[in-house]
């Protein structure tokens, strides 16, 4: 039994210091050694890496969000925009389409056999001018009576047309509809106001 407990001993000094009696031991020790640290040298790198990739992501998360921030705005803006236009465009066609506040009885005045009529005057009124400018052929005295009385008709006409037209129209003949409608009536009011100067005034 003595003997059997020395061996034992013996075995289990053995076993306890195994890289002492068996090199292969050592060697996969050292193995392990190595392999621990490339592992470790990766997780390094790899931490490094991720670290660099999640602010990447950040950054393009914070650009991403900016960018469509501003398309929402960009989007508002036309929006407004657009609804100002159509808001306009409907002013303007109502504007366009509503009803005189003046005599209604005087509707006429805007219908399109009077506007021809109109067109019809003012052409012959051209031509009397040519004729006063000897144009077409000499006038003589007698003739320049005629048309200078011409003249006055003409302008009697405009001024009643003028004064139909605020009657039905009253301030809107000139102000508060769209220019391409009242920019006739002013120019309508400066010939007027020029041959009332020049024919009664001096």
């Amino acid at each position: 039994s003595v003997v059997y407990m020395l061996e034992k001993m013996r075995f289990s000094k053995l076993s306890k210091e195994p890289a002492k009696h068996h090199p292969r031991v050592r060697e996969l020790q050292q193995q392990k050694n190595q392999y621990q640290a490339e592992l470790e040298e990766l997780q390094a790198r790899c931490k490094g890496r991720c670290a660099a990739l999640e602010e990447e992501i950040s950054e393009l998360t914070n650009e991403a969000f900016e960018l469509n921030a501003e398309l929402m705005r960009q989007s508002s803006d036309i929006s407004g925009v657009s609804a100002l236009s159509a808001l306009g465009a409907g002013e303007e066609e109502e504007d366009e389409t509503q009803e005189p506040p003046g005599l209604a009885s005087l509707q006429w005045v805007e219908g399109p056999c009077f506007s021809f009529f109109v067109i019809f005057v003012v052409s012959v009124n051209i031509v009397v001018l040519l004729i006063e400018r000897d144009l077409f052929f000499h006038t003589t005295r007698q003739m320049r009576g005629d048309l200078y009385w011409l003249d006055q008709a003409f302008l009697i006409f405009y001024i009643v047309e003028m004064v139909l037209k605020l009657l039905l129209w009253h301030e809107k003949v000139f102000v508060r509809r769209p220019c391409g409608t009242v920019w006739t009536n002013w120019l309508d009011a400066v010939i007027i106001v020029s041959a009332v100067v020049e024919q009664w005034l001096f």
